[in-house]
């Protein structure tokens, strides 16, 4: 039991959840703190609503596939990620709590950076899964406007999961 006074010199329940989230961050070697960044930022859209992610779907082409397991291990034992076991299929992980979107500053500050990335990304991927619906028809790929646009913004192939990079 906390009593209101001792919550609200914390911060609160967000408050401390944010500190618990850095620390998780930091006991991270950098280079795991970079795939946490993209992984935390994948899981979250645009709009600022937690998404549910399978592994396959988080794991980018160029990844080392050992180096992101361990890290979603990590986020997941650190409590900031939630891993939902499928029937027979691939883990999806979402982030634990509503509070860690809405009041982790370090989060906020990765979110802001990354919007224009991963509203490009969230479009190829739209554009992907409709591609492949339509049998991957070449008439459903993207102009050359498109590609730049995307190119613009710094996203490139080897960061997204198998089927957007087909697309592309």
């Amino acid at each position: 039991v906390i009593p209101a006074a001792a919550l609200g010199v914390i911060g609160g329940v967000e408050g401390a959840l944010a500190r618990h989230a850095d620390g998780v961050i930091a006991r991270l070697r950098p280079a795991e703190r970079d795939i946490a960044r993209r992984l935390l930022c994948q899981l979250v859209t645009t709009d600022g609503v937690r998404l549910r992610r399978t592994g396959a779907e988080l794991q980018a082409r160029g990844d080392d596939r050992a180096a992101v397991t361990a890290v979603l291990d990590a986020l997941v034992r650190g409590r900031l990620l939630s891993a939902h076991e499928g029937d027979g299929t691939d883990t999806a992980y979402e982030v634990a709590h509503e509070a860690l979107v809405r009041g982790w500053a370090t989060l906020a500050t990765w979110l802001d950076a990354d919007h224009d990335r991963r509203a490009a990304r969230q479009r190829v991927e739209i554009a992907a899964r409709e591609w492949e619906r339509l049998g991957r028809a070449r008439d459903a790929l993207w102009s050359r406007r498109q590609l730049q646009e995307l190119s613009a913004v710094g996203v490139d192939e080897a960061e997204l999961p198998e089927r957007g990079g087909a697309f592309l």
